[in-house]
């Protein structure tokens, strides 16, 4: 995923769930390089009916292109973020 991003400083936020096949599971967002912007503070609900199989595992990853729209928690934004530098 850094590779992909040419970035990638903070953490890679996870989730797991052991769940039955279809069970619904949410896949934790926030800025790539600092953990810290609460402006994409985010989460992204996943479900794929017929997965994970007893032989399977079923990974999901998330990319967004920007924060929340009307982002509502306080904190550090991407722009002050970005004034730091």
């Amino acid at each position: 995923m850094r590779k992909v991003l040419n970035a990638g400083k903070a953490i890679i936020p996870s989730a797991k769930k052991v769940a039955a096949a279809g069970a619904t599971i949410d896949v934790p967002l926030h800025y790539k390089d600092e953990m810290k912007v609460r402006s994409h503070y985010d989460a992204m609900e996943v479900k794929v009916a017929d997965a994970s199989r007893p032989d399977e595992v079923l990974i999901a990853v998330e990319f967004t292109d920007s924060g929340r729209p009307l982002a509502r928690v306080g904190g550090l934004n991407l722009e002050d973020f970005l004034k730091k530098g």
